[in-house]
């Protein structure tokens, strides 16, 4: 029972981020993560996250590192960025930095850390992660993502506003089918990294801030592989 309350108060400390009071140099450190994450995924043998669903999509997620343990109750916490194609203009918004956090119920042990990679292809399902309703009604379901050079996606999922999911850990590559997840802005780390009280919002649909040499280096890894 301590052992179980002890995991517990873990969980809940993981939730309270350190992001929230990071230094811009720290900010720096998980952008410059986050893409080398990204490239690698696409550097995959199995050959990572199709390049028609990049070409097409009108976001991404990536939260490097995110923590998993378990013992029969478990969890999960992430932080990293989330970047928004205006489907316009096509151009890449200033990337936004957001948490991830997650418990589960049942037989389980043990602890992980995995590479998470979301792919957004519409407004819709974008709009239900900003709002963070994802698996709740068809705002924004999470499912496994396919994986190829050429793969075909669902088309009844991307209509619905689906999301496209993918993990990496020690080298294994593919889609995830995630559930009971909470993906919210980290609205302390982006106030101090763009210098002002920014939402989200102002950030990826707006355009509000400018970006910074991190944050244009990431974009480009973006750029670079969504074209």
């Amino acid at each position: 029972m301590k052992f179980k309350i002890t995991v517990l108060l873990l969980f809940i400390v993981l939730m309270v981020s350190p992001l929230s009071y990071a230094s811009d140099a720290e900010l720096d450190a998980l952008l410059k993560e986050c893409g080398i994450v990204f490239e690698e995924v696409m550097a995959m043998p199995d050959g990572g996250i199709p390049k028609n669903l990049l070409k097409d999509c009108v976001g991404i997620a990536i939260f490097p590192s995110t923590i998993k343990g378990a013992f029969f109750l478990g969890g999960r916490y992430g932080e990293g960025v989330i970047i928004h194609r205006d489907p316009d203009t096509r151009v890449w918004s200033a990337p936004a930095f957001f948490k991830i956090t997650g418990i589960s119920y049942g037989f389980q042990f043990g602890g992980q850390a995995i590479d998470l990679v979301f792919v957004i292809p519409t407004e819709r399902g974008f709009e239900g992660m900003l709002k963070n309703k994802i698996n709740v009604g068809s705002n924004a379901a999470l499912v496994a993502g396919p994986v190829g050079r050429n793969a075909e996606m669902g088309a009844d999922i991307t209509l619905k506003g689906g999301i496209f999911t993918y993990s990496r850990s020690k080298g294994l590559f593919g889609g995830i089918g995630l559930k009971g997840l909470n993906i919210s802005a980290k609205d302390n780390a982006n106030n101090s990294y763009y210098g002002k009280d920014f939402t989200a919002r102002e950030i990826l649909i707006e355009g509000k801030v400018k970006a910074t040499g991190a944050a244009m280096k990431f974009m480009d890894t973006i750029k670079k592989n969504t074209e």
